[in-house]
């Protein structure tokens, strides 16, 4: 479009567009002073670019090299072949060729911003430029050399700045996923942490039973497995003995101790206890597990275990006991026991260690989750809600107890919109940054950028997701 009606392009004296001017204007890139930048005019009518070339010339603060393209064509062509720092679009009424452009140009990705030069203020124009990523609409017939220098400098650092953003934004999320996976990892190795306790606990558990069995063998093997037999009266004098038991109480033969007290051979220290025992035995009718010491004749003592039955004899009541050498056993028991404790003590101190962390861990990722910019929003399966941070009911307007309340697909006003995320979401297990309006509260609509990632069981089951949405007005 021409602006031969418009060869004196800065309209002074009207009040109703000096606001405008003046916001346009204010300096935001002083560091761009001693900068070049490079411009790209689109437009059919090379007397604009004459014009727009001269405006330029006369800006104070930057030195600008400007270039021209006639056709939309002509303009891609130059921005593969060159790279500019900001790109003016001329747009006519109904044409379509201008909005194409911005599409075929990159959109979000491209680096240069686009500012759209009408001959009057279209709003419909302006909504759909916007909406294809332009960064400025401005009117030709009220051009100045300062607002459209001012304009340029505007729309570049602004470009920067949503680059930057974008850039951290993204930061930010892959951070939130990082420590997501971590504290699964770290959730998981706690679970094995657990299991291994219970199967340690579920092992010794069954070598306890194992024992226990086993002492109903011995008492069937006695005279084969090595374990002492004696049979004493209640009052402890030996009625019958088997060798190892012989052996046990310090003496050669049977002969030795046939009709002797067992208290004989019974440690100092522990006839007491083998009085005490012997005396439950008769009243209870079994004696278990009852370990002394027994003393030969240089001195040397043995540990054994005793389990005894008080039976009948035509003689009047004795006890039938077992008697083991648990010398070894006990040095063993006591060094496996130690072992375990060690074992079972660091293990603990793990896993304390280890709940700590996590416990850490999950105040961090609380912080992050409460203070992150964006929207970040936990829903089950069905969709509702199950943790939502501060900025969820900053943007959207709704309470906590409101949330609570909603399913997240009562906030997506196009259907069809939804469905298609929700087809990629479950064909893909995660969308990323794909563009939706939101309801709010109030009833506005608004546009968001959204991520979804889809959260499973170790059944591999969908359980919900996790949402991060970043309001694009804001940007």
């Amino acid at each position: 479009m021409c602006l031969h009606g418009s060869r004196s392009l800065p309209v002074k004296g009207n009040k109703i567009h000096k606001p405008i001017e003046d916001l346009m204007c204010r300096e935001l890139v002083p560091d761009m002073q001693e900068k070049t930048i490079r411009i790209l005019l689109i437009d059919d009518d090379e007397e604009d670019f004459t014009l727009i070339r001269n405006m330029l010339a006369g800006a104070n603060v930057c030195r600008y090299d400007p270039d021209w393209a006639k056709t939309c064509a002509d303009g891609l062509q130059k921005i593969k072949q060159t790279e500019y720092d900001a790109i003016l679009l001329n747009y006519a009424p109904g044409e379509r060729k201008g909005i194409e452009f911005l599409d075929r140009a990159g959109g979000d990705n491209r680096k240069a911003p686009v500012i759209l030069l009408t001959a009057r203020g279209e709003f419909g124009a302006d909504v759909q430029a916007m909406e294809a990523g332009v960064s400025i609409c401005l009117e030709k017939k009220r051009l100045s050399t300062r607002l459209l220098d001012r304009s340029i400098r505007h729309a570049i650092q602004n470009k920067l700045n949503e680059v930057e953003l974008r850039k951290r934004r993204d930061n930010l999320q892959e951070l939130v996923w990082g420590l997501t996976r971590q504290l699964e990892e770290e959730s998981e190795q706690l679970g094995v942490a657990n299991r291994m306790l219970q199967a340690e606990a579920a092992q010794r558990a069954k070598a306890e039973e194992a024992l226990r069995e086993s002492e109903s063998i011995y008492r069937k093997l006695i005279d084969t497995t090595g374990t002492g037999y004696v049979v004493a009266d209640k009052e402890g004098i030996v009625l019958d003995a088997n060798y190892e038991y012989v052996r046990l109480s310090g003496h050669s033969s049977l002969e030795e101790i046939m009709g002797r007290s067992i208290f004989e051979w019974t440690a100092p220290y522990d006839l007491e206890r083998n009085a005490e025992e012997i005396g439950k035995c008769i009243a209870c009718g079994t004696m278990r597990d009852v370990e002394i010491d027994y003393v030969d004749r240089e001195g040397h003592a043995t540990r054994v275990e005793i389990n005894g039955t008080l039976v009948q004899t035509a003689q009047g009541q004795a006890r039938i006991c077992l008697v083991k050498d648990i010398s070894e056993r006990g040095k063993k028991e006591a060094e496996l026991r130690r072992k375990w404790d060690d074992a079972y003590g660091l293990l603990e101190a793990t896993v304390a260690e280890r709940t700590a962390d996590l416990a850490e861990t999950n105040r961090y990722l609380e912080n992050i989750f409460e203070n992150t910019p964006d929207i970040i929003a936990i829903v089950d399966e069905h969709g509702k809600f199950i943790k939502w941070n501060r900025k969820a009911v900053e943007n959207l307007g709704y309470s906590l107890e409101e949330l609570s309340d909603k399913s997240v697909f009562e906030l997506y006003p196009d259907k069809n919109d939804l469905d298609r995320m929700l087809t990629d979401l479950r064909r893909e297990g995660t969308v990323k940054k794909y563009q939706a309006n939101l309801k709010k509260k109030d009833g506005t609509v608004a546009a968001f950028e959204i991520s979804i990632s889809l959260l499973r069981d170790n059944a591999n089951k969908v359980i919900g997701s996790v949402g991060v949405a970043r309001d694009l007005s804001d940007i």
